[in-house]
C-alpha cells in the first residue's frame, strides 16, 4: 500500500481480496492454512492468502500466485459479452482496484485490457443514470451491480446533476454585482 492510500478504507479493504497461491516449498507451521490438522503447510498446495500478505510473500519469491476467480476465463467471457450486465460487486466489491493492484503480481498479459475495456463500456451506462435516475425504475438493480469505483463514480455524478438543477432553477447562491463595483464614487 503505498503512502496516500494508508488512510483509505477502500484500499485496506481491497487489500483483504484473497488470492490462490502455491508454496514453493513446505512451511512449517502454517498447516492451518490447508484447511487441515496437520503442523506443516505442504509445498505445491493451494491455499488462499488475503492481497497484503500474498503480495509480499510473492515479490520475494516463496509462492506463485493464480488468476483470482473473480478475473476466471468465464467471467472475461461473460464481460466480452455484454459488460454491462455482470454484477462486478457480487464478484468483488473492489472489482477494478484489486485488478490494478494484481496485475504486476501474476502472469496475465490480458488483465489490463480486460478491466480497461469493461470500464470503458460501464461508464457512459453509468454516467447515464445519473442523468436519468428520476425517470429509471430499474435502477436501484444496476447500482447493487456496481463495484465501489463505480459506485463512487456514480454518487459523483447524481451529486453534480443535483448541483447543476438547483444552480440552473436559481437555488444556488445567486450571482450579484460585487460591492464594489455597485458602489458610486465621485470620479466622474
Amino acid at each position: 500500500m503505498s503512502g496516500d492510500e494508508y488512510w483509505d478504507m477502500d484500499a485496506i479493504l481491497s487489500e483483504q481480496q484473497k488470492i490462490p497461491c502455491f508454496f514453493h516449498s513446505n512451511v512449517p507451521g502454517y498447516g492451518f492454512l490447508e484447511g487441515n490438522h496437520e503442523v506443516d503447510l505442504s509445498a505445491n498446495v493451494k491455499v488462499e492468502l488475503p492481497y497484503w500478505l500474498a503480495a509480499k510473500i510473492a515479490l520475494d519469491d516463496y509462492i506463485d500466485l493464480e488468476v483470482p476467480p473473480c478475473y476466471s476465463q468465464r467471467i472475461r467471457n461473460d464481460l466480452n459479452a455484454s459488460p454491462t450486465s455482470v454484477n462486478l460487486n457480487r464478484l468483488c466489491a473492489y472489482y477494478y482496484r484489486f485488478g490494478v493492484k494484481i496485475i504486476n503480481l501474476i502472469d496475465d498479459e490480458r488483465l489490463p485490457q480486460i478491466l480497461t475495456e469493461a470500464f470503458r463500456a460501464r461508464l457512459p451506462l453509468i454516467m447515464d443514470y445519473t442523468q436519468t435516475s428520476r425517470l429509471r425504475t430499474d435502477r436501484s438493480e444496476f447500482i447493487y451491480s456496481l463495484d465501489e469505483t463505480e459506485r463512487e463514480l456514480y454518487k459523483l455524478g447524481h451529486e453534480t446533476v443535483t448541483e447543476m438543477t438547483h444552480w440552473d432553477r436559481r437555488k444556488a447562491v445567486r450571482i450579484q454585482t460585487a460591492e464594489v463595483l455597485s458602489r458610486r464614487t465621485g470620479r466622474f
